[in-house]
């Protein structure tokens, strides 16, 4: 049994991703710009200027980091589910945040998904 559990873990292949997700990449449509937003704090003439910026794509190392990594990866593994549906089950069901964790049987089914 345990000769058997070895050959197993053996021949296993693990695949892990930790994501840095391009915050670049990820734009805000213009009906969500008002929930996201951020104070001008520059000052002119040493005066604070009283302004609000809104943001044309999404803060990462804020508060809501968390959420729109897992929104945000989800939302594309849906796209993609038609072309590529194993892939996007496996994003779908093995992502925690922006860590991903599978496996195969070997190397090159790995590889192949």
């Amino acid at each position: 049994m345990e000769r058997d559990l070895q050959e197993v873990q053996a021949l296993m292949c693990t695949i892990l991703e930790d994501k840095e997700i391009d915050e670049e990449c990820i734009r805000l449509k213009e009906e969500d710009r008002d929930s996201h937003q951020g104070p001008d704090l520059s000052t002119g003439n040493d005066a604070i200027c009283l302004r609000f910026y809104r943001m044309t794509r999404v803060t990462f190392g804020v508060i809501s980091s968390p959420f729109l990594a897992i929104c945000t990866t989800q939302e594309h593994a849906r796209r993609c589910k038609e072309t590529f549906p194993e892939v996007s089950d496996e994003i779908l069901r093995n992502t925690h945040v922006d860590d991903f964790a599978s496996g195969k049987d070997g190397v090159y089914e790995a590889l192949e998904l």
